[in-house]
């Protein structure tokens, strides 16, 4: 079985890892660990002295978020790993509702594991969720840890 478990910056995300290390997968199955790091330009066509003079810091902030998205994915290996699982890690760029699937979509993924929080009110508006997108976009059968859930231990 080919499985592709994203994973994220949230405090909660290594209870979707957890849950994939409790339950039982057929022998032979692989899994494709998945971090998306978001894009750093501004959001907005600013000024080109503007925009000169924060290049420096975009670059900055990619490489740090580069850095942490590394440590992530190597954390996340070894603990697949120790749980029996062929692992391989990945780090993305872009927006990871699309990253996700369109990696399904490429590596003719199986399941996509995916964590569920919450968002409430405007956030939810704006952010959208990773979850709710992948579900509907998949091209194939979606897991999705809801954080309720996994902090129960279920």
């Amino acid at each position: 079985m080919k499985i592709l478990l994203g994973v994220d910056t949230s405090p909660h995300a290594s209870e979707t890892v957890s849950q994939v290390c409790r339950m039982s997968w057929p022998r032979g199955t692989s899994v494709r660990v998945l971090s998306v790091v978001g894009p750093t330009e501004p959001q907005y066509a600013p000024q080109p002295h503007v925009l000169a003079a924060v290049a420096g810091n975009l670059a900055m902030i990619e490489a740090q978020q580069m850095a942490i998205h590394e440590e992530l994915i190597e954390r996340t290996e070894e603990t697949l790993r120790r749980a029996g699982l062929d692992v391989v890690g990945e780090i993305a760029y872009g927006d990871p509702r699309h990253v996700l699937v369109e990696t399904a979509r490429s590596h003719g993924v199986e399941l996509v594991v995916v964590g569920f929080h919450a968002h409430s009110g405007f956030a939810q508006l704006v952010a959208g969720s990773v979850a709710s997108y992948v579900v509907t976009h998949a091209p194939c059968n979606v897991l999705v840890v809801h954080r309720d859930q996994a902090e129960a231990g279920s």
